[in-house]
């Protein structure tokens, strides 16, 4: 069992605006308002430019963020200055020497402190009321918890999960109405909620608030939820086809009808794909022996990186290079390392984050098959 983390909420510097207005924003939902940002303390960038971006509008264009910029100025005394009118952005992304904020401006007048990281808009001090909870949260669990061969452990473990649930919960129903809401929805929930959604669960929500379908950030987690669910427990799997180095291989090529495959999505910079890994080699030979085939799929890095990685941890298992987007998109998948168990007919028996979990998932079949 495990806690909810705050993983890269802490890392990513979630950065707020104050403002003086009253009237509450959420990303193109609500009317257009007039604001000024004036972003201070900003370190070592006289000179240099900032650029405001429409944090929705930013979804699916990765490769081409000219679509969703805002504005940009050049920073001078260690400030940066923007005027927006008839803005329909309550969400915007700053990006100062590469490095990005999230900023949630309101009617009037606003300002961020780069080196205090103070706000005080309703939704940057909602934003920071459920961070400081979170954290909250994680020190009780932490100066408390028992030792795991401890009777009371697991309901202690429980009770600590249903605070994070209620505030999860808490975080998106009463921000419904501002750009918080949105923003917890779109771009935090995912880190700090064990809870997977789902398409009914987006339905209840848009229910709730229907002015988040326009999003675009919504759209494309209600197109990956579909995907998802197209692609999960008995559902046929999708093959799909890859090229690299003149050769095109295709999942269906390494899918045997009659056996297991388990697929691995995977890339060389992720800690918990190469712990995976290790885990499902130290495994091999017995899985193997049990009827289970492996096949990796390197996903979201060039494969040069991939191939240099697998030269020096070589696998006793196929890996298909330069996968890229590829099969991610189509599974839905937003996190790796996703493990895909296929069973004898084709169809998906399951899929999970853990090669623990996939692997209970195979034996349970296996055993099945044998009743």
């Amino acid at each position: 069992m495990k806690f909810t983390s705050l993983y890269a909420i802490a890392a990513g510097a979630l950065i707020v605006a104050s403002c003086s207005g009253k009237k509450e924003t959420v990303d193109s939902i609500f009317e257009p308002f007039d604001y000024t940002l004036t972003v201070t303390n900003i370190d070592g960038a006289d000179s240099t430019y900032a650029y405001l971006y429409d944090y929705d509008r930013m979804a699916g264009s990765r490769n081409n963020l000219s679509e969703a910029i805002l504005d940009s100025t050049l920073i001078v005394g260690g400030e940066a200055k923007f005027a927006q009118k008839e803005s329909t952005a309550g969400i915007v992304m700053l990006r100062i020497n590469k490095k990005d904020f999230v900023i949630m401006p309101e009617d009037g007048d606003n300002t961020y402190d780069i080196a205090t990281n103070t706000g005080s808009s309703k939704a940057a001090q909602a934003l920071n009321d459920f961070l400081n909870d979170i954290q909250t949260i994680q020190k009780i669990a932490s100066d408390n918890l028992p030792e795991e061969n401890d009777p009371g452990y697991e309901a202690y473990v429980d009770s600590i999960n249903a605070l994070f649930a209620t505030l999860n919960h808490d975080a998106l129903a009463n921000n419904l109405n501002n750009a918080f809401g949105l923003y917890y929805l779109t771009g935090i929930r995912q880190y700090t909620s064990n809870e997977e959604l789902t398409l009914a669960d987006m339905d209840s929500i848009i229910a709730m608030q229907p002015k988040f379908a326009k999003s675009k950030r919504v759209q494309a987690m209600i197109d990956d939820l579909k995907k998802f669910e197209a692609t999960s427990a008995n559902h046929p799997y999708v093959d799909f086809a890859i090229e690299y180095n003149g050769e095109t291989k295709k999942l269906s090529d390494y899918v045997t009808p009659g056996e297991y495959t388990l697929v691995d999505f995977w890339a060389t910079w992720c800690g918990p794909c190469k712990r995976a890994i290790a885990g499902l080699k130290e495994q091999y030979d017995t899985l193997k022996a049990e009827g289970l085939n492996i096949i990796g799929v390197g996903v979201w890095e060039d494969p040069e990186t991939t191939v240099a990685w697998l030269n020096e941890n070589p696998l006793p298992w196929p890996v298909i290079l330069n996968a890229q987007s590829i099969p991610t998109d189509i599974y839905g998948i937003k996190g790796i390392p996703t493990l895909l168990l296929i069973g004898p007919d084709g169809n998906i028996v399951a899929r999970s984050y853990s090669d623990e979990e996939i692997l209970e998932a195979f034996h349970t079949a296996i055993a099945a098959d044998k009743e």
